[in-house]
């Protein structure tokens, strides 16, 4: 057997709310061998089979294995709790490796790092940590990604507090979270996201970047499912190709923040967006029913 990978993560075996951090191996991994120990060639356990990606449907391919210190973390909580429990931020968060043009808005210049779009409601996380955050550490160990962030957290007893490194506005800044019991509907908490900024036109600026705004009616909160109230500018259409369409803006996203400051309509928007200093993308901070999210786009010339 030979060991190919540590830290394996997104296989997309349990899927966007699964806590992957698999072993990946090149030892056979027959059908029905799933739950069986993965040993070393002294005999020790060093994980639990759990799936295999093969081509032709059979045991040749690629094995992944449950790490036995998380299994053995995983057995301790079902026999003190008779189940699992993890502790909870609350946020919304992604790879900041993900959207360069998010991390030079942000002025932070380096490749690894989790970002926070937003927090939801009542979270733990909430007058601690906020929107455009970059954690960058977790009691001392530095973060490199969201799945990274995601499982130290996990394994935290919720009412433990973390210490946590941020970037933020330019500078360092060290914070303190209490961590919470993460919801055993983890989907429906994360929908419910706290509103950014304050709650709740169509120009050149906004068509050379590609996109059509308009302003919020109960017409189109009905079409995409936007909370009744919201404020801002409602995207319509995306052109192909645009700078709009490769910042990943989509119909139905609602702008509510251009360059961090607060936008009650599609005028407004539109003409903050063209009197953007033209130094480093614009900032958008993007709404939409299925919550919060940063976006960077680049200034039109």
């Amino acid at each position: 057997m030979e060991l190919s990978a540590l830290n394996r993560s997104q296989v997309g075996i349990l899927g966007n709310q699964g806590y992957e951090d698999f072993i990946q191996v090149d030892a056979p991994i027959n059908p029905g061998n799933s739950g069986g120990p993965l040993v070393n060639l002294h005999g020790d356990v060093v994980g639990v089979n759990t799936a295999i990606a093969s081509r032709s449907g059979g045991f040749q391919g690629i094995g992944f294995a449950i790490p036995v210190n998380e299994a053995k973390w995983v057995y301790t909580q079902l026999k003190e709790h008779h189940k699992v429990t993890r502790g909870w931020l609350g946020v919304a968060i992604r790879d900041v490796a993900q959207d360069t043009e998010v991390a030079k808005g942000l002025g932070y210049d380096k490749a690894s790092g989790v970002l926070v779009e937003s927090l939801t409601t009542e979270s733990p996380a909430n007058g601690k940590l906020e929107a455009y955050d970059v954690i960058t550490q977790v009691n001392g160990q530095p973060v490199r990604s969201v799945t990274e962030l995601r499982n130290r957290i996990a394994q935290e007893k919720p009412g433990n507090t973390v210490h946590m490194t941020v970037f933020r506005n330019g500078k360092t800044e060290d914070v303190d979270v209490t961590l919470g019991t993460q919801p055993e509907n983890l989907l429906a908490s994360q929908n419910r996201m706290a509103p950014q900024g304050q709650p709740g036109g169509t120009s050149r600026s906004t068509q050379a970047l590609g996109m059509r705004l308009a302003n919020p009616s109960g017409d189109l909160a009905e079409r995409f499912g936007l909370p009744q109230g919201i404020q801002g500018a409602v995207v319509v259409s995306v052109a192909p190709r645009s700078a709009a369409e490769k910042a990943q803006l989509m119909p139905g996203d609602v702008i509510t923040q251009v360059d961090r400051k607060p936008a009650k309509s599609a005028q407004d928007v539109a003409d903050m967006i063209s009197k953007h200093s033209g130094k480093g993308p614009i900032m958008l901070y993007v709404e939409s029913a299925a919550g919060g999210r940063i976006a960077a786009i680049p200034a039109p010339k």
